[in-house]
């Protein structure tokens, strides 16, 4: 083992022991590959890991005023990172499949259950988007939003790659009425016009 990785080796125990975490657990799993304590420190990690995704989005939707911060005792993401990679590491040197554990880690740690989030979020989105940009092209990404059930981001994402405007024309060609009366594309589906 290099200079190098033995300094990073070092901060990361000391790190792990600010955070509760054993530190003959986490030198057994990240040096020796230890499978039960990989899958014991794995646990531990990811409690730590939704204590801040939670955290994190609790901040997101308004609900705490202030950010997280590492006062409040949050695992460092770049910490996580190193751990999952020294464990992984360790799992394949010995030829053994990574605990389950180690799997929800990374997939937390990694965000994957947030993987196109916002074009699911609401099914039909993107079409009420376009009505609504038709009806109203001034509005601002986040009037469009709030009406086609997505985030701002999504919209602002959609304006700029051209997707908002082309549908419009497109939706426009298919009824011409929509050109003379763009306010119709937005009436509630659930009235008739009668």
């Amino acid at each position: 083992m290099s200079v190098q990785n033995t300094e990073q080796l070092l901060i990361a125990m000391q790190q792990c022991i600010e955070h509760g975490i054993n530190e003959k657990m986490a030198s057994a799993a990240v040096v020796f590959g230890d499978f039960e304590m990989i899958e014991q420190l794995s646990a531990r990690l990811l409690q730590l890991v939704v204590a801040q995704n939670t955290a994190a989005r609790r901040h997101r939707s308004g609900v705490e005023t202030r950010s997280p911060v590492r006062e409040d005792g949050h695992i460092q993401p770049a910490l996580v990172g190193y751990l999952v990679t020294m464990m992984v590491e360790r799992c394949a040197e010995n030829q053994l499949p990574p605990p389950l554990a180690l799997a929800r880690l990374l997939r937390a740690h990694l965000g994957v259950d947030l993987y196109a989030a916002g074009r699911l979020k609401a099914s039909g989105a993107f079409y009420r988007a376009v009505r609504y940009y038709l009806a109203h092209p001034k509005a601002s990404a986040r009037e469009i939003g709030r009406y086609a059930g997505v985030s701002h981001v999504m919209i602002n994402q959609w304006k700029t790659d051209g997707a908002l405007a082309e549908a419009g024309e497109q939706m426009k060609r298919a009824m011409p009425l929509l050109a003379e009366w763009p306010s119709l594309a937005v009436l509630d589906e659930r009235k008739s016009l009668c």
